[in-house]
């Protein structure tokens, strides 16, 4: 935001949701980034909420941490944010069928979302995102393997052959639940997003500018 506004009024801003981020939804114990932080900052075990994991939105906030570490010439951050990443996806990966899951519990317990199993289009984008940030930043193949395997599953199950676009919502084995491709939360938004971004890290990947 700083770059497309030419201003560092929003500085302090980013530099403390990045410690919130980092230091307050970080749980160094079991690893992961949580969905919710009771107001002390405390991690809540005993309810569903607090246990609730979304792997989408770690590896979306570990893209964002990693742009701005970058900026910032912070090479720990980087560090940090992209061993993060690693962790989100060893715990979000469905191994049996692949992809990512929308909702997890960080004890394994039943979640309470129902469509905790599905796989929606955003987390993938997300995904994809943070692994090229994370090759690129660290020069780790691991990360492009998350990348390789990410995008292909999804261009496998998230694409309608016949008419084009994304579907937005397939069950945990990849099949379509619904035909709509847009929608109230599916908008020409995070596809879009992550197929400029991926395009951009790539091109610096290869030296391109």
């Amino acid at each position: 935001m700083s770059e497309n506004l030419g201003t560092e009024e929003y500085d302090n801003d980013a530099q403390n949701a990045v410690v919130t981020v980092m230091e307050k939804f970080w749980n160094p114990e079991f690893q992961i980034i949580f969905e919710n932080v009771n107001p002390d900052g405390s991690f809540d075990l005993n309810s569903c909420d607090g246990r609730m994991i979304n792997p989408g939105h770690g590896l979306e906030s570990m893209w964002f941490i990693m742009q701005y570490a970058e900026k910032k010439h912070d090479l720990a951050l980087c560090m940090k944010a992209a061993e993060i990443t690693d962790a989100l996806f060893k715990f979000g990966t469905d191994r049996k069928f692949g992809g990512i899951y929308y909702f997890m519990d960080v004890l394994n317990k039943p979640p309470m979302e129902l469509h905790w199993d599905m796989k929606l289009w955003w987390p993938h984008n997300e995904a994809m995102i943070a692994a090229l940030f994370a090759h690129r930043l660290t020069g780790d193949p691991k990360f492009l393997k998350y990348f390789s395997d990410t995008d292909q599953w999804s261009w496998q199950n998230f694409r309608d052959l016949e008419y084009g676009e994304w579907y937005g919502y397939l069950n945990r084995r990849g099949e379509p639940t619904h035909s709509l491709k847009g929608g109230k939360w599916k908008t020409f938004f995070h596809l879009p997003r992550y197929l400029l971004i991926s395009i951009e890290q790539m091109k610096m990947i290869h030296g391109g500018k």
